[in-house]
């Protein structure tokens, strides 16, 4: 039978390995975060000027809807489909305006078609890449 001494010497070898195994896969672990956050400190790096174009957007989409839509048709390349996209919501957003004004819908309709819209640009925003901007 095992001497009790060589049951605890064998149990912290065990426990030793155990928090060895751990440490280097903790290790591994954050070695890749690291890695991680520092490609995705290049990529912020990189599209600065996107998300400074798309910060200086959503600052607009909050203040004015027709100041945001006209930054944008501004800053898109006219090539891409975000811009035919803007040209529709321009023209929708035209359109709930000049109804509200003659009376035509009331403000509720036209609020909920300018919140239509906003989240549209929104959308558009996200799917917007460095190459369709014009800075």
């Amino acid at each position: 039978m095992a001497d009790s001494k060589e049951i605890i010497i064998e149990l912290r070898v065990r426990l030793a390995e155990e928090l060895s195994d751990k440490f280097f896969s903790s290790k591994e672990e954050t070695v890749k975060m690291l890695l991680e956050s520092a490609v995705s400190e290049l990529v912020v790096t990189e599209d600065k000027s996107l998300i400074a174009f798309k910060t200086e957007t959503k600052r607009l989409i909050a203040k004015d809807l027709s100041e945001a839509i006209e930054f944008l048709k501004n800053g898109v390349h006219q090539h891409c489909n975000e811009h035919d996209d803007l040209v529709g919501l321009s023209s929708k957003f035209n359109r709930t305006n000049e109804f509200l004004h003659k009376g035509l819908i009331d403000f509720s309709t036209a609020e909920q078609e300018f919140v239509r819209i906003g989240n549209a640009l929104l959308q558009l925003l996200k799917g917007l890449s460095r190459e369709n901007i014009k800075k």
